[in-house]
């Protein structure tokens, strides 16, 4: 059964503080990923700080809108006390939550692949090579890679990363979540302003 949280101003924080860890683990998830494929290192995201918000926008929503694998708002639950029967659920939960990763997470990266190309005329990425591609922003195969990546974060990895920031004192949280939600506003007017005054982004390498 779905365990629902109240959303005070200490949980407030901690997801602030989750948001930009997973933005961090993001961006090091693309570095890497690009290093190892491309051997290449080349600045990836749209701030200059090192994080990517896509990924932690997309967790996000997808845990707020569904919950977790293991703890689903729509989902699968047991119906006798059977260990059998418990991982029969968890796997069928697991199935769906994939399908709903990919989905949402499909929005959100054809959402901000438009915003920034149509708006600010940033192309942050383009699958335009791609089999199965939507005008460059979205193709099939990544959509399934996010959808894969999502769902195990989420089931081996959120709930330790969860209970650990849940531990922190609420002062901590609040202090760690200003200072980072300081710089990344600082830093994507500072981007802003660069692209009006030069028609580029701002790229360290």
């Amino acid at each position: 059964m779905f365990r629902k949280e109240k959303l005070s101003v200490n949980a407030f924080n901690r997801y602030g503080v989750l948001f930009f860890t997973i933005s961090f683990l993001g961006w090091c998830f693309e570095k890497a990923g690009r290093y190892i494929v491309y051997n290449s290192v080349t600045d990836r995201g749209f701030l200059t700080l090192p994080i990517c918000p896509i990924y932690a926008s997309s967790i996000l929503i997808i845990y707020f809108l569904v919950g977790s694998p293991r703890n689903m708002r729509i989902g699968v639950y047991p119906s006798g006390e059977g260990k059998a029967e418990k991982v029969r659920c968890l796997f069928l939960n697991v199935i769906l939550y994939f399908l709903f990763s990919v989905f949402i997470s499909t929005a959100v990266e054809l959402s901000v692949g438009v915003f920034f190309n149509e708006v600010l005329g940033v192309s942050l990425w383009n699958y335009e090579n791609l089999p199965l591609n939507l005008g460059g922003y979205i193709s099939l195969g990544y959509c399934v890679l996010w959808g894969a990546l999502i769902t195990l974060f989420m089931l081996f990895i959120w709930e330790p990363l969860h209970g650990l920031f849940g531990r922190i004192d609420g002062r901590v949280l609040f202090a760690v979540n200003g200072f980072f939600c300081f710089l990344m506003t600082a830093d994507f007017i500072f981007n802003i302003i660069y692209i009006i005054k030069t028609g580029e982004h701002f790229n360290f390498l």
